[in-house]
């Protein structure tokens, strides 16, 4: 018996490293230079706030989008955050500014009332969007921008990946773990 529960846990690591290694590889594969704005455009989301936004609310500025929901026990969430408040930081610095879009990967949960309360316990200011959508645009955002992720049980396994969009809404920039200096995946 004990022998089978040791394949069982060996085999259940094997998956998840793979699938570990197979995410970080694709989060860093660039999306198609199609503007996420029109491929988005029959989308409807809704902030924090409970208005309803489409991502092309956002044209004409730089955006800084990532995937992200507010009960992430693995702290990758928090990790983005955090590197998308020193993108913030540094444009200040310089005399500039963007706008910051998360996306909640767990619609089920994160409703806008939920969201409001982690904009205000995370103290974003009015330049920090935090968004919801159904199952299906959600995975269909996922699908688009190639950024992975799977649900167990009431956690998400997924990546790190914010996307630099350009005032059209197209990626210019993925940044990821190897391109965060001083950041690695948690251990």
């Amino acid at each position: 018996m004990s022998g089978s529960l040791g394949a069982s846990a060996a085999l259940a690591l094997f998956v998840a490293l793979t699938f570990d290694a197979a995410v970080e590889a694709q989060a860093h594969t660039r999306p198609a230079q199609a503007s996420v704005y029109g491929a988005t455009a029959a989308f409807r989301w809704h902030d924090e706030s409970g208005r309803e936004v489409e991502l092309s609310h956002f044209r004409d500025e730089r955006v800084y989008l990532t995937l992200f929901y507010t009960t992430c026990r693995s702290h990758v969430c928090s990790v983005a955050i955090d590197s998308m408040r020193e993108i913030e930081q540094q444009q200040r610095e310089q005399g500039e500014s963007s706008q910051f879009v998360l996306i909640t990967l767990d619609p089920e949960r994160d409703t806008p009332a939920t969201l409001a309360r982690y904009k205000r316990g995370y103290e974003m200011g009015d330049n920090w969007h935090l968004l919801v959508g159904d199952r299906r645009q959600t995975d269909e955002l996922a699908r688009m921008l190639h950024y992975s992720f799977y649900k167990k049980d009431f956690h998400y396994v997924h990546t790190y990946a914010i996307y630099e969009l350009d005032p059209r809404g197209v990626i210019v920039d993925v940044i990821g773990w190897d391109s965060k200096a001083g950041h690695g995946p948690p251990t």
